[in-house]
């Protein structure tokens, strides 16, 4: 199955508007209502970034910001089908000139050219992650009076996968997997770790549900809302 471009989607779409428009919105009215279509479309997105924040204290938490990149994806198509139906026929070469000025304006601020530039992935292999460990090692021995721990936080497509690595991790180090109290999870439990000690050093490895998160985030989506009165905490 051969997937589409972003251009021939909007174009499909703009035509299945125009086949089942009222037609009695034809024309200018009908080009109208797409433009607000646009607008509506960003006011979803800011809907799911609130929802992530959750600063709405009578919903709190609920949005995630892959529902915020859904809606920014949703607020890029409206616009590319309101241009479809605004120049018919046009939007590849549309698309194009845009992307290029846009290009041009940004390399004109200082911003380097992605075109020239290559990308860099970071390196996340065992032996990259050797390199950077050495010199903390290093320091930690020019500086013996510094103490503290390596911790890792696993961050998953969900909780099975989060419990999964870190049971993966646990089965590494050698060790079992325990709650935030130290003994093996129930099925209530909502911290796992995986954690082992070398000489003065451990590694931790942790996982915290999405329940879990989204209470605590939905417990401080206030912080920002209150301030302390100092004038009368100093009285």
């Amino acid at each position: 199955m051969t997937t589409p471009t972003i251009t021939d989607a909007a174009r499909r779409i703009s035509a299945q508007l125009a086949a089942r428009s009222n037609p009695e919105l034809a024309g200018l009215p009908q080009t109208l209502c797409q433009a607000l279509k646009v607008q509506e479309e960003a006011g979803e997105m800011a809907q799911a970034v609130i929802g992530v924040l959750g600063q709405n204290p009578r919903k709190g938490v609920t949005h995630t910001w892959c529902d915020v990149v859904n809606e920014a994806i949703d607020v890029a198509m409206s616009a590319l089908v309101l241009a479809e139906t605004i120049q018919p026929g046009q939007l590849d070469a549309t698309l194009a000139d845009r992307l290029d000025y846009l290009r041009r304006r940004a390399a004109g601020s200082g911003a380097p050219d992605s075109d020239h530039t290559p990308a860099s992935t970071p390196d996340t292999s065992g032996q990259a992650i050797h390199a950077d460990l050495r010199p903390l090692a290093d320091f930690l021995a020019a500086n013996p009076d510094v103490r503290g721990d390596i911790s890792h936080c696993v961050f998953a497509d969900g909780d099975q996968a989060g419990i999964a690595e870190i049971t993966r991790l646990a089965a590494a180090l050698d060790v079992a997997v325990t709650d935030h109290r130290g003994k093996p999870p129930t099925g209530d439990s909502t911290h796992f770790y995986a954690q082992r000690t070398f000489g003065r050093v451990s590694f931790q490895a942790s996982y915290i549900t999405d329940a879990c998160m989204a209470d605590h985030a939905a417990r401080t989506s206030y912080i920002s809302n209150v301030h302390v009165d100092k004038t009368a905490v100093a009285a």
